[in-house]
């Protein structure tokens, strides 16, 4: 993301109902992981951000979920160029009511159901 795309970003979360909106995704995603199983994770990702502080807070990030991943997935980051590869390879049991639950309860939300539908609150996408 560039500067400009931070800022805007930033503006947009200003908005209680966008916050909201970003917290029941979290949300979604906590109980997505919890009862998706995964059993086996391997692979490899190269990754490069050019901003060390960024690429810094990115690490951080990482790191927090080394002993999951340690064995066997490989991460290599580059600070020259800005860039994602890589293969991820997952085993594990997802099951389709937990997916169907989390979008109902996603779409339930009108902020974010205007974001999805409508091209969100900038009208770019709006008819």
């Amino acid at each position: 993301m560039t500067g400009q795309q931070l800022k805007e970003f930033a503006a947009w979360l200003k908005d209680e109902d966008n916050r909201e909106a970003v917290r029941l995704i979290i949300t979604e995603l906590k109980y997505f992981l919890k009862h998706a199983r995964f059993r086996k994770i391997s692979g490899h990702v190269r990754f490069g951000i050019e901003d060390p502080y960024t690429m810094g807070r990115v690490l951080s990030l990482i790191s927090i979920f080394y002993p999951v991943y340690a064995r066997d997935l490989t991460v290599v980051p580059q600070f020259d160029e800005t860039y994602i590869e890589g293969e991820i390879h997952i085993r594990g049991h997802i099951r389709l009511i937990h997916l169907a639950l989390i979008i109902f309860r996603i779409l339930k939300n009108k902020q974010l159901r205007a974001l999805i539908f409508d091209g969100g609150t900038d009208g770019s996408r709006k008819k």
